[in-house]
């Protein structure tokens, strides 16, 4: 198994820059950093397409990027919220942004899979409509066309063309649009709808009764569903919901940090900035300036 060298940890995509362990040329990874990126709602971050063998692996703290791992042979194995799931040929991965996980070289002992990561200031909000938030996996419909799709669009990312950056945020819209669909009835329908609820008012001074009442049921029902399917309060996700906002608004240099505070439903710039620093462990405008920086998360 090759391990990637200290020196090179800087070029790999930030949603692998954690651990890396792979013995394949960095020529197979298709990424892009357009300076633009941060003014759209989606994204593609990078773009991979390689082989892994026994042993490879890699693993994400709090990643930044949300990532998809389609396996075309062999098999890979997921490691993420407290469960393992092996991934085969016709099933994508999810590894969700902002959590931990494990991927790693499945029984089969190898792997052929294309991977891409995927990150905007929408990406949270079109998750949740599409019903992906909860899922760590889902069924590859039309494998084919997704197969086309990623390989346009790591030609585009190769390319660098500005021409090209609404073409790789429809492409990554696209994406997302053939895993909703994958299964259009959703196990939890009123868990659906309330995710898509709190992700559309993101920007609105909204209160937990307040989509409770839209769902026609009490906050304590409400409260029940998100720690059965999330581990977590209503209120504590809607939290997490604004301030990963908040971090893509703040990697955009043209908005100010009131502009950036009432774009994820704060009045108050102050207040904003209390709960930011609460959450992310430092002040927005230090936030800015460590990616500014270029110092990871």
């Amino acid at each position: 198994m090759g391990i990637l060298r200290k020196t090179r940890l800087n070029r790999i995509p930030e949603g692998y820059r954690d651990v890396l362990a792979c013995p394949e040329s960095w020529d197979a990874v298709s990424h892009w950093l357009c300076p633009q990126r941060f003014l759209l709602p989606l994204w593609p971050e990078f773009i991979l397409n390689n082989r892994w063998g026994e042993g490879d692996f890699v693993e994400h703290t709090n990643s930044i990027l949300c990532n998809f791992e389609f396996p075309l042979q062999g098999n890979l194995r997921l490691f993420q919220r407290n469960s393992t799931i092996l991934l085969e040929p016709g099933m994508v991965g999810i590894l969700h942004r902002g959590e931990d996980s494990r991927l790693e070289t499945g029984p089969a002992g190898y792997c052929r899979k294309f991977s891409i990561g995927l990150r905007g200031g929408a990406l949270n909000a079109v998750l949740a409509g599409a019903g992906l938030t909860e899922k760590q996996t889902v069924p590859v419909p039309a494998l084919p066309r997704i197969i086309a799709l990623l390989e346009r669009m790591a030609r585009e990312l190769r390319s660098q063309d500005p021409d090209c950056c609404a073409s790789l945020c429809g492409g990554a819209m696209e994406l997302l649009g053939y895993l909703a669909l994958a299964e259009p009835e959703p196990p939890d329908e009123r868990m659906a709808l309330a995710l898509n609820l709190f992700a559309i008012n993101v920007p609105n001074r909204v209160s937990i009764g307040e989509i409770a009442s839209r769902l026609h049921i009490s906050t304590m029902t409400l409260d029940r569903m998100f720690r059965s399917h999330l581990g977590k309060t209503p209120g504590a996700y809607f939290r997490e919901l604004k301030m990963e906002t908040a971090k893509e608004l703040l990697r955009q240099k043209n908005l100010n940090i009131q502009r950036v505070a009432d774009r994820v439903g704060y009045a108050d710039p102050l207040a904003f900035s209390r709960e930011f620093r609460k959450y992310a462990g430092v002040s927005p405008s230090a936030f800015r300036k460590r990616f500014a920086d270029g110092v990871p998360e």
